[in-house]
């Protein structure tokens, strides 16, 4: 839903806006993290961050635990109703492909057609592969030592 500029200058909590997807804030901090070296700190906080998803998706508007009991572990979310209208938070998810694909297997696509890798595996699971990624027609496979094409 687009509002008007002016409903989004009025509007009494961050989570109601349009722009900027108010959901992507934790992919996107976290993006910038792991640009900033920081990927160690990444991945420290993305357990705690997870445990948040136990009842909705990351970012979605949460009780806090002093009004509302936890869930699993995990802040309980306010539901996609009246008044709290959370159902927007999935206009987040690319952010949080993004954080996967571009941050931490460091996957880039080049304006040639190329595609290169530099994963900061290590500090998440150095073990991991990104199996089937799709560019252009061609099937990419990434682990810690790289890209490589399948075939």
């Amino acid at each position: 839903m687009v509002r008007p500029a002016s409903a989004m200058m009025n509007a009494s909590r961050a989570s109601v806006f349009a722009l900027p997807a108010y959901p992507a804030w934790p992919a996107d901090s976290a993006r910038a993290a792991i640009q900033l070296g920081g990927a160690d700190v990444v991945a420290e906080w993305l357990p705690g961050l997870a445990r948040s998803t136990n009842q909705g998706p990351p970012g979605q508007a949460h009780m806090v635990e002093e009004a509302v009991p936890l869930v699993d572990g995990g802040s309980r979310k306010a539901p996609p109703g009246w008044p709290y209208i959370n159902d927007w938070a999935c206009s987040s998810a690319g952010a949080w492909c993004e954080l996967v694909i571009e941050s931490v297997f460091g996957v880039r696509m080049h304006p040639d057609g190329g595609v290169t890798a530099e994963p900061v595996l290590e500090h998440f699971d150095p073990d991991a592969r990104l199996v089937g990624l799709r560019v252009a027609g061609v099937t990419y496979d990434v682990a810690a030592g790289g890209v490589s094409v399948r075939g």
